[in-house]
């Protein structure tokens, strides 16, 4: 074998669709060679749907009532295959990768929730909101990374998002993305660290600074950091809720336990919220929007809800990304 080899397995492909036997993607060892330098995009990932692309043969998510993307499209759980087909991926020994230039494998996709412990970074994620028509992936081995994308045309769109991989990494990926796929110019990807870092030839599409607040280990020390003034008026509302409304209690629910009925119920209070304020809601198919959003809670959620006579009258949802919210 070269040091960029090809290689075939005879499988079913975890998303397999209608095949075409015109939509195939000729690789082989002479054309995995260049290496030259090409323009590569770090931002925040520009969303775009792949369905129009039929340089690459690859699998197709199956319909469903939501539209293309069914939730059964998960690591654990794929449609059964029509028919096999051939796997084809291209090893690239000197950078230590494997890219997949027919589908990431199912293998593959099942890593991502212990590799990134993000929501963000999986395949049900993906398959919700990217709605990816074909999906590839590149693997490397030292340190262990599964990055999927997609491809329209010349470019190349990284799926995973907030997830952490360094500069040496990312620089990986992208050479083996370009070795393996020839017409591949440009890669759109999430970086979370300064993009000069990277040094490659890049531009800056979308820049968004993540604020982090460190807080301290219980309430009382919270409480100390704050005014004089804030803690006063904390203890005014807490004196009046008390007053009002004695059995008043938090509760947090997570993951599995949150119902679809609870996350509906918050997404109808922040849309009247949004209404008396006189602004718009920004989505157009609220039923659509909270069911999508649930199904993920479900992995990685996390809702703090006001109670009052055991009727829940507040709430506020979260994700996991890594052991935080």
């Amino acid at each position: 074998m070269t040091p960029d080899s090809v290689s075939s397995t005879a499988g079913p492909l975890p998303w397999r669709g209608p095949s075409d036997s015109n939509d195939r993607h000729d690789v082989s060892e002479s054309n995995c060679d260049h290496d030259g330098p090409r323009p590569f995009y770090g931002s925040r990932l520009a969303r775009s749907d792949d369905r129009a692309s039929t340089t690459h043969g690859a699998a197709r998510l199956p319909e469903t009532d939501e539209g293309r993307v069914g939730s059964e499209i998960s690591p654990n759980s794929h449609p059964a295959p029509r028919h096999e087909t051939l796997r084809r991926r291209v090893t690239i020994a000197d950078l230590g990768a494997v890219v997949h230039v027919d589908e990431l494998p199912a293998a593959a996709l099942a890593e991502l929730p212990a590799l990134y412990s993000s929501p963000f970074s999986i395949a049900e994620y993906f398959a919700i909101y990217d709605h990816p028509w074909r999906l590839y992936g590149c693997e490397l081995d030292e340190p262990r990374h599964v990055i999927a994308f997609t491809s329209r045309g010349a470019t190349a769109d990284v799926l995973n998002k907030s997830f952490a991989m360094g500069p040496a990494e990312t620089a990986r990926v992208a050479k083996a993305i370009f070795r393996a796929r020839p017409e591949i110019r440009r890669i759109r990807t999430e970086l979370s660290y300064p993009p000069q870092a990277l040094e490659l030839p890049l531009r800056e599409l979308h820049r968004s600074d993540e604020q982090v607040v460190e807080l301290p280990e219980s309430e009382e020390a919270y409480e100390r950091l704050l005014g004089a003034s804030t803690r006063k008026r904390l203890r005014g509302y807490r004196n009046r809720l008390a007053r009002k409304y004695p059995d008043f209690e938090l509760r947090t629910i997570e993951r599995e336990e949150i119902s679809l009925a609870l996350v509906e119920q918050i997404y109808d209070w922040n849309q009247q919220r949004i209404r008396i304020k006189g602004q718009q809601w920004g989505f157009k198919d609220q039923p659509a929007v909270s069911h999508r959003f649930w199904r993920l809670l479900q992995s990685h959620g996390l809702a703090l809800c006001g109670y009052i006579g055991g009727d829940c009258v507040a709430g506020m949802l979260s994700m996991y990304v890594g052991g935080e919210c």
